[in-house]
Formats: C-alpha cells, sequence, structure tokens
C-alpha cells in the first residue's frame, strides 16, 4: 500500500487510511470467495460462467488494492 499517495504526493497513509484499505481489500476478496462458491453450485453453464468472471473481477480488484 505504500505506492498510494496523498494529495500532497507523500506515501504515508493515516492509521485510519490505512484501516479503511485494508476493509476495501477485504471485502474484495471476500467478494471472489462469495462468487467463486455461487459459481460452482449455479445451475446452467452461462451463470457458471457469468458468476465466475464476476469472481474473477473481485480478485483483480483485490490484488490492486493489495498493492
Amino acid at each position: 500500500m505504500s505506492n498510494i499517495q496523498d494529495v500532497h504526493g507523500n506515501n504515508k497513509l493515516t492509521e485510519k487510511e490505512r484501516l479503511i484499505l485494508l476493509k476495501m481489500q477485504q471485502d474484495e476478496i471476500d467478494g471472489y470467495y462469495i462468487y467463486h462458491d455461487l459459481a460452482k453450485h449455479a445451475k446452467g453453464d452461462e451463470n457458471k460462467k457469468i458468476l465466475r468472471q464476476i469472481a474473477n473481477d473481485e480478485k483483480s480488484h483485490y490484488q490492486n488494492w493489495k498493492r
């Protein structure tokens, strides 16, 4: 998370900002697992495909926040 800069170009985050970003990161990975599990139990190939794509999008968001 050190790549995130404030409006002054500083790489330092306040504790509050750090906790907010960690929560956002956790929400994304939770979403990945939820959609991944839903895809395993969904009926129809198209539904499975859509849910897997949403899961992959959530995982990508998680990986972006992780940086």
